[in-house]
């Protein structure tokens, strides 16, 4: 089967979905084509221990686990403290790969890192945090590049099929996928709508950091002259967050219940369900025709962790 294929109409437009939950490695998603590209950067700069940060449900810190575990390499985990009445299936994978886990408050965080490089020298290492530095900052390019490489699996698609999405709807959470795919359409001079879904910062906060991302990757690769959208020109809706990070409503746990029951598509309540549920709105809201991408950027483990309530109800 194709990783992209029909899936369903909503009025007049036609849904397309890109499977990336269907990678092969640690149950796919875009944190495994980004870890992907920090594993290669780290190796480019010869450090030898993976630090990643997230919260207990993170699909970055499972990723990140798994592929230090297959690679030999040493890895630390923070998490940021959850408070979930059960123990989420990512953190259960995390603790069963070996990674070393530290935990923190989300105030914390900074501290926290910090402390994890100094330890980690101490120990004979050279580490190296996904992220950059302990604000956060400093790897974007790095992490950008990887929707910037899959965008020509998406361009590759159309060229195929004859097909041509004019919009593409994504989970965006820190902003770096949406970031990615917005810079590659960008250079290639396509007019394709990218749509970011917020799954919990605000619109203000979503823009700029992905405006920022984007900056940081034309510095990085020489393309000063090209032109990054203003914070305005963005697309980072977040009228449909329920809450924030993690929080879901009965609109959308039903709604992520009929796309398994109807069309076997598993969809989690934190990430690509608030995306769906966002697409669905937005193409009846300003009457999108023709052809649509919905990209599943993963999270099988989520939809574990709320099948009881989503399946079960």
């Amino acid at each position: 089967m194709e990783d992209t294929y029909f899936l369903m109409k909503i009025k007049d437009a036609s849904i397309y979905i890109k499977r990336d939950d269907l990678l092969p490695f640690s149950f796919g998603g875009n944190k495994l084509r980004i870890v992907t590209k920090a594993f290669e950067d780290m190796e480019r700069r010869g450090c030898d221990e993976f630090i990643s940060y997230g919260s207990e449900s993170s699909n970055l810190n499972r990723v990140a686990a798994h592929m230090a575990r297959s690679r030999g390499v040493a890895c630390t985990v923070i998490f940021k403290k959850g408070r979930g009445a059960h123990e989420p299936y990512n953190e259960l994978l995390v603790k069963e790969s070996g990674a070393r886990i530290v935990y923190c408050e989300g105030s914390e965080v900074r501290a926290a890192v910090e402390e994890e490089l100094r330890r980690s020298v101490r120990d004979g290492h050279r580490p190296y945090y996904i992220y950059g530095d302990s604000n956060g900052r400093g790897n974007e390019a790095c992490l950008v590049e990887a929707y910037v490489e899959a965008y020509e699996e998406i361009r590759d698609f159309e060229a195929k099929s004859g097909i041509s999405f004019s919009h593409i709807f994504l989970a965006s959470g820190t902003g770096i996928t949406q970031s990615g795919l917005m810079a590659a359409s960008i250079l290639h001079g396509d007019d394709k709508k990218i749509c970011g879904i917020s799954v919990a910062r605000s619109r203000d906060r979503g823009r700029e950091a992905i405006r920022e991302n984007m900056s940081s990757y034309m510095r990085d690769g020489r393309k000063t002259e090209v032109k990054v959208p203003a914070a305005s020109e963005i697309f980072f809706d977040d009228r449909f967050v329920k809450g924030g990070y993690g929080c879901a409503d009965q609109e959308l746990s039903e709604l992520c219940r009929q796309m398994m029951k109807g069309y076997g598509l598993p969809l989690d309540t934190t990430y690509t369900g608030k995306a769906f549920l966002g697409m669905r709105n937005i193409i009846e809201e300003e009457h999108i025709k023709g052809s649509v991408l919905f990209i599943h950027t993963g999270g099988l483990p989520g939809v574990f962790d709320a099948a009881r309530d989503i399946m079960l109800s």
